[in-house]
């Protein structure tokens, strides 16, 4: 199935959702862009600040209708719904953004190259970091049997540092144009 496909059935009924195979089927489209940052908006921020949350639901659904595979913003559109008394769009968000972060979560470990995060946008690669409570210190760019692979120096919050490694071939194959 392509995205448009599995992203219909998410939006149908989320509990038929693949978040594997749309996470996958993403990388295949024209609007794939593993660099887009999903820097936080300054006007949504302004609007929640006020509570105006109404406003700041529009605007969260135009921002993820520009990238639906945004999970933080998918979280921050459950806490606005939630604001809004909307219980039933605010579980739906949470799942969505739960079922993304779980498809990165069971993709691997992150300790070694075999067992590699399989990730196919640099932020989702932070937005792990943040699911794991690590602090990057360092990123260096691997290449093994045709896969590519960040590896990132890493400090947890009792101070001990490390390594995590995630599979970046699709990111390095866009940049490279295949």
């Amino acid at each position: 199935m392509d995205y448009a496909q599995l992203l219909a059935i998410a939006l149908n009924d989320i509990r038929q959702a693949d978040f594997t195979a749309l996470r996958a089927a993403y990388t295949r489209t024209a609007h794939y862009n593993p660099y887009r940052s999903g820097a936080t908006d300054a006007g949504l921020i302004e609007l929640m600040r006020a509570e105006n949350w109404s406003a700041a639901a529009a605007r969260c659904e135009r921002l993820i209708a520009e990238d639906y595979l945004h999970a933080p913003l998918h979280l921050t559109m459950s806490y606005i719904y939630q604001q809004l008394e909307d219980e039933e769009r605010a579980a739906w968000h949470l799942a969505f953004a739960r079922g993304l972060i779980g498809s990165l979560l069971s993709s691997g470990d992150g300790r070694s190259p075999e067992t590699a995060f399989k990730v196919i946008t640099v932020r989702e690669e932070y937005e792990m970091l943040r699911a794991l409570s690590l602090e990057s210190l360092g990123q260096r760019l691997i290449a093994e049997n045709d896969r590519y692979y960040d590896v990132l120096t890493v400090r947890d919050a009792n101070g001990a540092e490390g390594e995590i490694f995630f599979e970046v071939t699709d990111i390095i194959r866009y940049t490279q144009g295949n």
